[in-house]
């Protein structure tokens, strides 16, 4: 009776996960990355000097090049899109679910996406490049700035539609995910200079949401969500620097964190399994672990003090 019972378990299970992908299919749309009346916002925190910058991309007019339509990619950290203000990143146009971009070559940047640029461009150059192709499949492969094996294929609903969403793998063994109607979400790069290498000096930069113009909604948010954005909490200033309470930076491979007082600080590192790897704590406020010697991978980096606690993911 005990082992029909089991089989008969079994067996609903996998008709319920059966339906449920059923379901995931049925309910997909192919949501295009190049459309206008969506921002996309960015967060970079960087070591020197120590503070946050919050800038977003959205795509906005046409511009035709070499017969070809493309949509201007501007990229600003005011509260609202003025494009007579704000930098032309480059172009974008997308064909049978793969897009393709063209960096501004008289782009003028501040140090938020500069790194980005520079990359993108000492390999490329100004010309077009496929950065995104979402007719990949599992097991797939496709050459960007890396070359990228595609993992896993999942499904993620946003804004009441499902979306592919792609795990991968660069020949270097850093992984990325993206997202139908987004471009990269976790891993270095994005939506303009995806797969990028990772910048230097403790720089770090990752998607933080997706967002409808027309009527302001978050319809998508990272798993590192930032809301010190002040355009998030309905602000009209979004040119910002500020200092967090803590900080994470990796140099090298030293990790460190720092809190803007002088007081006890904690740092812990664990893996991708949630083991804990490493401990270093500081009551000058400031903490290092030395990864030297650690396996290549993913760690998860948590720093805590007597009122806050932050967590990052780093590939080592």
């Amino acid at each position: 009776m005990k082992t029909r019972f089991y089989y008969i378990t079994a067996i609903l299970s996998m008709l319920m996960m059966a339906l449920t992908t059923k379901a995931q299919e049925t309910e997909y749309e192919y949501v295009p990355v190049v459309r206008e009346g969506v921002e996309w916002g960015y967060v970079f925190s960087h070591s020197f000097p120590p503070g946050v910058e919050y800038y977003r991309l959205q795509l906005k007019g046409d511009t035709v090049i070499n017969d070809k339509t493309y949509k201007r990619c501007y990229a600003y950290q005011t509260a609202t899109l003025d494009t007579a203000t704000a930098t032309l990143h480059g172009f974008l146009r997308e064909e049978d679910k793969k897009v393709y971009f063209i960096p501004n070559p008289d782009e003028e940047v501040t140090v938020g996406w500069l790194l980005m640029k520079d990359q993108y461009n000492s390999i490329y150059g100004d010309e077009e490049r496929m950065i995104y192709d979402f007719n990949l499949n599992e097991g797939d492969t496709f050459d960007s700035m890396l070359s990228i094996n595609i993992m896993e294929i999942s499904f993620v609903e946003v804004d009441g539609k499902m979306r592919k969403f792609f795990h991968a793998q660069d020949q270097y063994y850093g992984t990325y995910t993206f997202l139908e109607g987004t471009g990269v979400v976790w891993g270095y790069g994005e939506l303009a200079y995806p797969f990028a290498l990772q910048p230097a000096n403790g720089s770090d930069l990752h998607f933080n949401f997706e967002r409808n113009v027309a009527d302001g909604r978050i319809v998508y948010k990272s798993e590192e969500f930032d809301d010190r954005d002040p355009t998030c909490a309905g602000q009209s200033v979004a040119a910002v620097m500020q200092a967090p309470a803590i900080t994470i930076t990796v140099a090298g491979k030293t990790v460190t964190a720092a809190s803007s007082g002088n007081g006890t600080i904690t740092a812990t590192i664990h893996d991708i399994n949630g083991r804990t790897i490493a401990t270093a704590q500081s009551a000058n406020g400031s903490a290092e672990i030395d990864m030297a010697g650690f396996t290549p991978g993913i760690y998860i980096v948590t720093a805590t003090t007597t009122n806050d606690c932050i967590t990052r993911k780093i590939i080592l």
